[in-house]
């Protein structure tokens, strides 16, 4: 099961986006925690495994000197392929894809198995709503179903955390602070 580097949203964001699962669950039977997505988060790396202590290490010391982020959402998009993803989508600033340049290199460093698409040049920063089989009769009235809500957020960043699937339930095992 993979593992990821993410930095997960703080309250009141990630409180909307569990109300947005839910919803998701109870409208069209989505199941949405259940895998990567059991905290909301954005994420920086991904790979099957890491090298901890080491890992956990440097993004310790990194942490120390690194600085708050403002995150800014922009609405809803989707991701098409064996597996629709369903997504808040995130500005990518000059900012944020320097955060996630220094984040991915330490990931890299630690990495067993990395997964490509979160390399910088084809990285799409998002918060996951969705991740599921899905047929095209059910997407377009889940994304009118999205439409009622604003998406356009704005809120600032300042942890790194490790998230780990393990069977159903993913868990975090190490979250630092900035600065």
């Amino acid at each position: 099961m993979p593992t990821g580097i993410v930095t997960i949203l703080p309250p009141p964001f990630a409180e909307r986006v569990q109300l947005l699962w839910d919803g998701l669950n109870r409208e069209f039977g989505i199941s949405t925690s259940a895998e990567s997505t059991a905290f909301p988060h954005i994420t920086f790396h991904v790979a099957t495994s890491y090298t901890q202590p080491p890992l956990q290490q440097e993004l310790t010391n990194w942490a120390k000197t690194a600085f708050a982020r403002t995150i800014r959402t922009w609405g809803v998009g989707v991701f098409s392929g064996d597996r629709t993803v369903i997504f808040i989508g995130v500005t990518r600033t000059k900012q944020i894809s320097s955060l996630h340049e220094s984040i991915y290199a330490i990931g890299q460093r630690y990495a067993v198995n990395p997964v490509p698409i979160f390399a910088p040049t084809t990285w799409v920063p998002h918060v996951t709503l969705a991740h599921l089989t899905i047929s095209a009769e059910i997407l377009g009235p889940l994304i009118a179903w999205l439409d009622q809500y604003e998406f356009v957020w704005e809120f600032p960043i300042n942890t790194l955390s490790i998230i780990r699937s393990m069977s159903s339930q993913p868990t975090t095992n190490f979250t630092v602070e900035f600065g």
